[in-house]
């Protein structure tokens, strides 16, 4: 007997290492070229690190950074990647090794709960998940998060178990540590709130029983569990009362609660992201091609299948302390992917997937002794049925995984239909504005390039932050007076003979990826004469209601916080003349973030109103040559700055930006004078020509 319970042993350790050592290989496989690019929130997080650890401006360390992100995260982090030079690679490492973590985690809980055979199961499952497998190469946030919360709750059910207090506080701990790192997590407070109220009707159920004991634990141990969770994150707490928007971060942007107005839900919001989210568990159809490349369902219908003969064993064996557990946190799961709002996706309900496959095993292991006490007989036939049987168990349970494994192996060898969804492009432009730097004194970047933190991320690392620098449509002219190299986006194109006016003698090059590359080898030349300025008259204020004035080339704008107003949050308004130069349909596309009105009239007219708070496109509006008083208003709230108007007339295949030469901002002298008297007779001018 103890020479079988040892042969047992070595065999459950012989698995648990190939189990470890597959998972680990699928884990670090071409781990430095898939994804195709560091993803750009992977970039944010690394800008927001590398500027703590060169000592730039700091935030306290109690405070909020992008997106809300604790900022003692963000200085841990910087800490860990110095050591890897702020690599991408050094970046999935973590992630990886992050994600590697949850799977010991996964089998020590199956095992504490359960034995070691439905461990063992549990982390084939775990192993072979592409979704935990993609997760664990770059998802940052869902990785730390679904390891922290099944650590919180392994060291919680070892403590209601062997009854010890000090697994509560380490449970307290592990999740605090999630607290500190990712704000999705707070969605997860609901996960011990649900435990509380289930100790809470379990202790007034057995308040008189022999149960008794056990239940009053059970209720002093979430006590304490919420007691140190709360101490811990006293700072953060505090740190929110002083900066509300900092704290609430990202959530203001995606959650369909409306924080301002009463923590109000928005019923309407929350039907539409049941359905998405039911589409995305059950039919493949995650809006984000990063968080399922394959399109794959998330619960594959054999895994589903044998989840659901799991729970009805655990239920009808009357395990209601591991049903409460692990159904307590996938409902918390389904919670934080509903509340994301318009961005729902399996990124924030990663967690739902180890308690679906620790439920599948259990499922797995009842048909397994099912089958072996129906056919265990000592003649042949049985035994041959046996083999059988059990070998179409496993075929049916681990055969899709595996599939679904080798298919994302292939689609990594092949990734460029995934470029677009990573951040391949900007990557590639950072890395054409480094071999610039080395041939030009100056190298500029349109203003949409520079506004991805990968671009900003990428120079920083190099140290180009003196050779590299963004530029604006309006202020060319003055920043541009020696050799140099503009890095524009396609949608510059259409602008080519507003930039040849300026510098007569410029060299386009073509680059890959549709990069638009403009060399200006002249030290100095002619501009255009002050007194013939084109674009739109810019008016912009933010909550000290100051006004700042300006013109704009274009209507295409992404800003960076210190321009053109340093404000969280502010107004502007544009207006000027457009001219058409041709009769026909013409189509206007609109985007801003957050909230924009485009009119346009003549004579007084209104011939076209298009209000968006997204990306729009009028339907087509048959306009005649001439000339239009055109006038954009635009409103952002916080976070992003973006706005764009695209145009399409009769004679173009493609939407385009606006030329300057079709724009009068209908004054002819310069409005950069600071003399009060000159803005207001501007603006005179201005309202008198809409009202």
């Amino acid at each position: 007997m103890i020479k079988q319970k040892l042969k047992q042993n070595q065999l459950s350790s012989i698995l648990l290492l190939i189990l470890l050592l597959v998972a680990t290989a699928l884990r670090l496989y071409h781990l430095s070229t898939f994804p195709p690019s560091p993803f750009i929130d992977e970039y944010n997080l690394a800008q927001a690190a590398l500027r703590d650890w060169q000592h730039q401006p700091v935030i306290a360390w109690n405070g909020f950074s992008w997106y809300g992100t604790p900022e003692l995260f963000i200085r841990a982090l910087a800490l860990t990647l110095s050591l890897m030079n702020f690599s991408s690679t050094g970046f999935r490492l973590i992630w990886s090794g992050v994600g590697w973590l949850l799977l010991l985690i996964i089998y020590k809980l199956a095992k504490s709960m359960f034995d070691t055979k439905h461990a063992l199961v549990t982390l084939a499952f775990l192993s072979l998940s592409i979704f935990h497998l993609n997760f664990s190469r770059w998802a940052h946030g869902s990785v730390i998060m679904t390891t922290t919360v099944w650590l919180s709750l392994l060291f919680y059910y070892l403590g209601l178990k062997k009854r010890h207090f000090y697994f509560i506080v380490l449970a307290a701990i592990s999740f605090a540590l999630g607290l500190y790192s990712y704000v999705g997590m707070r969605v997860y407070l609901f996960y011990p709130l649900s435990l509380g109220l289930i100790h809470l009707y379990w202790w007034w159920r057995q308040r008189d029983g022999r149960n008794s004991n056990h239940a009053l634990f059970d209720l002093r141990a979430n006590c304490l569990f919420w007691l140190v969770i709360m101490i811990l994150w006293l700072p953060q707490i505090i740190a929110a009362m002083h900066d509300p928007l900092g704290f609430w971060g990202r959530a203001r942007e995606l959650s369909i609660v409306n924080f301002s107005q009463g923590w109000q839900f928005n019923l309407r919001q929350l039907l539409k992201s049941s359905r998405i989210q039911f589409s995305i568990f059950f039919q493949g159809v995650d809006p984000n091609l990063r968080h399922n490349p394959l399109r794959y369902p998330t619960f594959p219908p054999t895994t589903l299948a044998l989840a659901l003969i799991g729970l009805l064993g655990l239920i009808k064996t009357k395990r209601w302390r591991e049903i409460s557990l692990i159904l307590s946190l996938m409902l918390a799961a389904v919670l934080a992917g509903l509340l994301s709002g318009w961005q729902i996706s399996l990124f924030r309900s990663q967690p739902i997937l180890p308690a679906i496959y620790l439920l599948a095993a259990t499922g797995f292991w009842q048909i397994f002794i099912f089958i072996k006490n129906k056919f265990w007989q000592k003649d042949q036939f049985d035994s041959i049925k046996l083999i059988l049987l059990l070998s179409s168990l496993i075929c049916f349970s681990f055969f899709l995984p595996l599939k679904r494994v080798f298919a994302y192996i292939r689609l990594t060898q092949s990734s460029v239909t995934l470029g677009n969804a990573f951040s391949t492009f900007e990557y590639r432009v950072a890395q054409t504005a480094k071999q610039a730097a080395n041939s030009y004194p100056h190298v500029y970047l349109s203003a949409d390039y520079y506004w991805y933190a990968s671009t900003q991320y990428e120079i920083q690392r190099a140290q180009l932050d003196n050779k590299v620098a963004k530029f604006s449509l309006d202020e060319l002219k003055k920043q541009i007076k020696s050799p140099a190299v503009l890095i524009l986006s396609p949608d510059y194109r259409s602008l080519l003979p507003y930039f040849k006016s300026i510098w007569p003698h410029l060299v386009l090059v073509n680059q890959p990826m549709n990069i638009l590359l403009i060399r200006i080898d002249q030290k100095q030349l002619p501009s255009p004469t002050e007194n013939h300025q084109f674009g739109l008259r810019r008016v912009c204020s933010g909550l000290d209601q100051k006004k700042r004035f300006g013109t704009d080339a274009t209507p295409y704008l992404i800003w960076s916080d210190n321009r053109p107003i340093a404000a969280p949050q502010f107004n502007c308004s544009w207006q000027g003349v457009i001219h058409l130069k041709s009769t026909g349909q013409y189509y206007f596309r609109l985007f801003a973030d957050d909230w924009a009105e485009l009119t346009l009239k003549q004579q007084q007219r209104k011939v076209l109103q298009l209000k968006s708070d997204d990306r729009l496109v009028t339907r087509a509006v048959p306009l005649k040559a001439g000339d239009y008083n055109l006038k954009l208003d635009y409103k952002n709230w916080g976070g992003a700055k973006r706005i764009e108007l695209k145009m399409m007339g009769p004679r173009d295949n493609d939407f385009k930006l606006i030329s300057p030469f079709s724009l009068r901002p209908q004054f002819t002298k310069s409005i950069t004078s600071n003399k009060s008297a000159k803005h207001s007779k501007q603006k005179k001018r201005s309202t008198n020509q809409w009202h």
